[in-house]
């Protein structure tokens, strides 16, 4: 023992006197001054980088689990300070904390999170937590999740032709750049017309839009700037219609994403489609956009790398988890068949609504007449 502390501590004046007698490293050109220049104020984060909005609920979930401890009188900073000798111990009261969420029916996540914020914490415990993990796996095995139920291309049509009867070009603009750029609802959001290139923009010399995002949400492990497609023609024409007049600074969808997921659930209201939970089918929402988008573009083409690129996902697992051919084809089979006879008449009439609207745009009538030239009664129903 004595000649181990004795060649540690040789180690480290040696380290100490090095680093003090080092150069300092400073920049050696042009280039190296700009990118010091850029980086100045913006310190190097430890650790792998996630959203604010994942690390701030791995922060509140890890309050919750040092709460936890420190009532069951575990001294937690002792164990993560010297966890080279506790892993056994740490490993077992992680895995009872998880099954007390199972148990409390908390959310799978909540302890999955709390798992990757302790070792956000202690990278050196990244590889040594396979007993907690061991149970987050049987959770998942025992409840496994539901996915975003995959919205069917008739559904679709009969909701953008809903939309365009009733004045709501935006909303109608939005549901078809999600569906056919295969977007996530808060892309469409948060998006400016400056990051939409449609064909009017470039003289109609392509037959297809671009939707630039700044912001991806897999920008810390894929490419930092992505681009999303859009080349089917009716969706094409009806995002044209929504977002060709705006400015460059304006966004694509001005209102809260809240009142979007009201206005869809009203159009699939109007058309007698389930809004909530039936025979433990999840009813459509925003998220369906994306994954029917997936499915469509996949059965259409039958190319599932051209679908893996397009939704920008890093592999085929993760896109599988999106395209769902079965639950698309069967939805329109659990419907009653009031709602399905009112999908495939919205269907019909689509091609002959979005002419009439086009060429109202094209006469500069607002939008928030067309409800009255669809009803010269003057009577729009929209609950």
């Amino acid at each position: 023992m004595p000649l181990l502390l004795s060649v540690l501590s040789m180690s480290l004046d040696f380290r100490s006197s090095f680093w003090g007698a080092a150069m300092p490293i400073v920049p050696r050109s042009g280039a190296d001054w700009r990118r010091a220049g850029a980086r100045r104020g913006t310190p190097l984060v430890d650790g792998r980088r996630v959203l604010p909005a994942t690390s701030q609920n791995r922060e509140f979930l890890l309050a919750a689990f040092y709460g936890w401890a420190s009532e069951e009188g575990i001294d937690w900073e002792v164990l993560l300070r010297e966890s080279h000798m506790y892993i056994d111990e740490i490993n077992a009261i992680l895995a009872a904390y998880g099954r007390l969420l199972y148990h409390a029916g908390r959310p799978y996540n909540h302890f999955a999170e709390t798992l990757n914020g302790i070792t956000t914490k202690k990278p050196s415990l990244r590889k040594h937590l396979q007993a907690a993990w061991n149970v987050a796996y049987g959770w998942v095995q025992q409840e496994p999740g539901s996915h975003h139920a995959a919205l069917p291309p008739q559904v679709l049509i009969a909701l953008l032709a809903t939309a365009l009867m009733w004045g709501w070009s935006r909303v109608a603009g939005c549901l078809a750049l999600a569906f056919g750029a295969i977007l996530r609802p808060g892309e469409v959001c948060a998006a400016l017309r400056n990051q939409l290139l449609l064909p009017g923009d470039v003289f109609g010399t392509m037959q297809c839009a671009y939707l630039s995002i700044l912001e991806p949400k897999t920008r810390f492990t894929a490419a930092k700037h992505q681009t999303a497609k859009l080349d089917a023609p009716d969706m094409l024409a009806v995002v044209s219609l929504a977002f060709e007049h705006l400015h460059g600074d304006q966004r694509l969808w001005p209102y809260s994403g809240q009142t979007l997921r009201v206005r869809f659930r009203s159009l699939l209201q109007a058309l007698g489609l389930p809004t909530s939970v039936v025979d433990n089918r999840r009813p459509l929402d925003l998220g369906s956009l994306r994954a029917g988008g997936a499915t469509w573009l996949l059965n259409v083409s039958e190319n599932p790398d051209l679908t893996r690129r397009r939704g920008r996902w890093l592999n085929h697992k993760t896109m599988e988890i999106y395209v769902q051919e079965a639950s698309s084809v069967l939805y329109l089979s659990t419907i009653s068949k009031p709602a399905r006879d009112n999908v495939f008449l919205m269907v019909k009439v689509f091609p002959t609504i979005l002419q009439m609207v086009q060429q109202w745009h094209a006469a500069k009538i607002q939008p928030s007449v067309w409800p009255f030239l669809f009803h010269p009664a003057g009577r729009v129903d929209r609950t």
